[in-house]
């Protein structure tokens, strides 16, 4: 009554669409075709510890079938192809735990290995590591709630996320690599049935770095300028809710 164990298996599709005419560019495919993914998941959830805890534990693996990429030429217009496949495969682990009243810890952790399992001719070679998906992700937090009194409750929130190294393109020579970083949180709230306060600092170190970044070309695949998106500075506020 307490455990579940579960084998999911899913299929699905992305319809295809049309390419702009581009002239001179034999390279760029009047349209895209449709792009395939089937899901495999196997899991195992569990209540332990008079039902205090919480474990989550997952095996996956998506094979991901005439994949569309948006690729460049070298006049600086994207267009969309079909490129091969891929497998990603990994595992995920996510748990919580009450060791005292009014304290719950929670964790959780993901490693993914992305890759192509067939190479994009004149792009990206088999083996190549998919765009945007860190090998390691996870992240712990903490949240912790004063006894009441009365209506009022106090609680602290503490939250720490990782997120792994990434390239941006599956092509080497269309990418760069963005580096990890670790990202802290922390708030203090109080609130009754009808309202709450809240106040907050996000990026509590002030981590400096980029999420996401997009390529513009300029004549040629040589002249490229990178165009970022830096994380949010360092930001305390606060906010207030009222239920009506």
């Amino acid at each position: 009554k307490d455990s579940m164990a579960y084998l999911r298996v899913a299929t699905g599709y992305r319809a295809g669409s049309p390419n702009p005419l581009v002239a001179n560019a034999p390279e760029v495919p009047r349209q895209v075709g449709a792009d395939t993914l089937t899901n495999y998941e196997l899991g195992f959830k569990s209540h332990l510890w008079d039902r205090r805890a919480l474990l989550e534990v997952a095996a996956f693996r998506i094979d991901w079938e005439d994949i569309r990429l948006n690729l460049g030429t070298p006049s600086g217009i994207s267009y969309g192809v079909n490129g091969g496949g891929a497998r990603s495969q990994g595992a995920e682990f996510s748990g919580s735990i009450m060791p005292v009243d009014g304290l719950r810890l929670s964790s959780s952790l993901t490693y993914t290995d992305a890759k192509l399992t067939a190479p994009i001719p004149g792009q990206a070679p088999d083996g190549a590591a998919l765009p945007q998906v860190p090998e390691w992700s996870g992240s712990l937090q903490a949240h912790y709630e004063f006894p009441a009194r009365g209506e009022w409750v106090w609680g602290v929130n503490g939250a720490f996320r990782y997120y792994g190294e990434r390239p941006l393109s599956v092509a080497p020579a269309q990418s760069i690599t963005l580096p990890s970083y670790g990202l802290l949180d922390l708030s203090v709230e109080v609130g009754n049935p009808d309202a709450s306060f809240r106040l907050f600092v996000n990026n509590v170190t002030n981590e400096d770095t980029f999420t996401s970044a997009s390529r513009t070309l300029y004549g040629s695949a040589v002249l490229t300028r990178w165009n970022g998106v830096v994380l949010q500075p360092r930001t305390v506020g606060v906010s207030f809710d009222y239920r009506f």
